[in-house]
């Protein structure tokens, strides 16, 4: 099992453990609002758990916050849309990026190179 697999079942047992719901989407977590705090902390102890390192840098995006949610009122559909928007389309970092054109590039040579071989 790979490091980030590890973490996630350590961070998913212990709020399963208090009867906390959560959800996993991709390479985040999905908790109550009031547990962002617990998860915080948990995902630092899963670091540290199966690294047997102490020393994290460590960068995330800033949580939705229920003052966030609610400042409208949560009544304007617009807004929540647009929000909801945001969490499904975050920024794509820049080594990622990278990484997708060199793969891109990789992948249409050898797509050109077995077309060339089918003639």
């Amino acid at each position: 099992m790979s490091l980030d697999s590890q973490m996630c079942e350590y961070v998913i047992e212990r709020f399963v453990d208090q009867d906390i719901p959560i959800l996993t989407v991709h390479d985040s977590f999905v908790v109550p609002f009031d547990e962002g705090d617990r998860l915080h902390r948990l995902m630092k102890e899963a670091f540290e758990h199966v690294t047997y390192k102490t020393k994290i840098k460590a960068k995330w995006n800033a949580n939705l916050t229920k003052a966030q949610l609610y400042a409208h009122g949560a009544t304007d559909r617009n807004w929540f849309l647009d929000m909801i928007e945001v969490i499904r389309k975050p920024q794509m970092a820049k080594g990622y990026r990278l990484r997708m054109e060199r793969h891109f590039i990789v992948f249409q040579n050898e797509k050109m190179d077995d077309s060339q071989v089918n003639r």
